[in-house]
């Protein structure tokens, strides 16, 4: 069990009742289950369990219910831990409690979302409320390593090293530099998306570059030496980049000959630290990972959202943080948000 201690009008102690409790009091949770990792809301609280038996973990939580943030397919309140709406291949790893609704990370990457929906702050695509969990589908080619949900949104980390948010931004706690609710995940400024053509690449991951020159008959050749990791596909003329390639700027050139015309095409890209604290679970790059504007100093290693604003550290021990500003809760110096 887990003690807890405080008002407890809606249940949101977890103990079986809405008693008030001044000294912290022991939640009871489900025999032979022991918590792995917790997170409070506004008035309500989840946990992920372990059975010990080599079941797979589940989510319980208790408390208030008012939006189905509980996630139980109920909105009544919840005075003891109540199972969460999961199939049983849905292994959670990270859970985050917000205001009026709950997500939370799962071991193949994915994400879900239930509760209130308002501002869009479940990120499915709608403004839908949901009592039970709901996949977040517009992510299903990228790996969640981190949610962290605050007041109607959420931000989230993957393993392309971008943070993404959703929901209210009246307040620009989006930090997208505009205001405007998002319903789905969206890139926070400073980072762009591998549909615009830049050749930036998650670290350990296989990536296959197509080159192409206008006409036909020309055999292709490398200039120089391709560093470890790194091979030229004659018969494709393309690029493969292994998981070995190492974190940096790389230049390859290459040659293109046909008869005595003879041209040469020069490309580099970045490989950037790979951010993914939870497994190997990342098999190639894919369409829609995001691009860095600077790779060394804004890959962000965890995420936590306040009422309405977040902040993030970067892989360097930078802090950025955005969002609504009055009490100076971004720490720059100002209350301007």
């Amino acid at each position: 069990g887990r003690p807890a201690g405080g008002h407890n009008d809606q249940g949101q102690l977890g103990i079986g009742n809405n008693t008030n409790q001044d000294i912290p009091y022991k939640v009871s949770l489900p025999a032979g289950r022991s918590a792995l990792a917790l997170s409070s809301g506004h008035y309500h609280t989840c946990v992920i369990l372990d059975d010990g038996l080599g079941s797979p973990d589940t989510i319980n939580c208790w408390g208030k219910n008012d939006e189905g943030q509980i996630g139980d397919g109920t909105l009544d309140d919840r005075y003891s831990p109540e199972d969460v709406i999961l199939p049983p291949s849905a292994i959670p790893i990270q859970i985050s409690a917000g205001a009026t609704s709950t997500c939370a990370v799962f071991e193949n990457g994915g994400m879900k979302c239930w509760g209130d929906n308002t501002y869009g702050q479940l990120g499915i695509g709608s403004t839908t409320p949901s009592a039970s969990p709901q996949t977040l589908n517009s992510i299903s080619h990228l790996s969640a390593s981190q949610v962290s949900v605050g007041n109607s949104f959420a931000c989230a980390l993957f393993h392309d090293g971008a943070p993404r948010c959703w929901g209210l931004n009246s307040g620009y706690q989006l930090g997208m530099g505009t205001s405007g609710n998002r319903n789905s995940p969206t890139l926070v400024s400073g980072y762009g998306d591998s549909t615009q053509g830049s050749h930036n690449f998650t670290q350990g991951v296989e990536v296959s570059i197509p080159v192409h020159v206008a006409g036909w008959g020309y055999s292709s050749s490398v200039v120089g030496v391709l560093p470890q990791g790194m091979n030229w596909n004659n018969s494709s003329n393309s690029l493969e980049l292994t998981k070995n390639l190492s974190t940096g700027i790389h230049s390859v050139s290459i040659q293109f000959t046909a008869g005595t015309h003879t041209t040469t095409m020069s490309t580099s890209f970045t490989i950037f630290e790979r951010i993914d604290p939870w497994s190997d679970r990342i098999p190639s790059h894919a369409v829609n990972m995001a691009i860095l504007d600077d790779v060394d100093a804004k890959i962000p290693v965890t995420i936590e959202t306040g009422d309405n604003y977040f902040c993030f550290i970067t892989s360097n021990e930078y802090n950025y943080c955005q969002g609504v500003n009055n009490y100076r809760q971004l720490g720059d110096g100002t209350n301007t948000a």
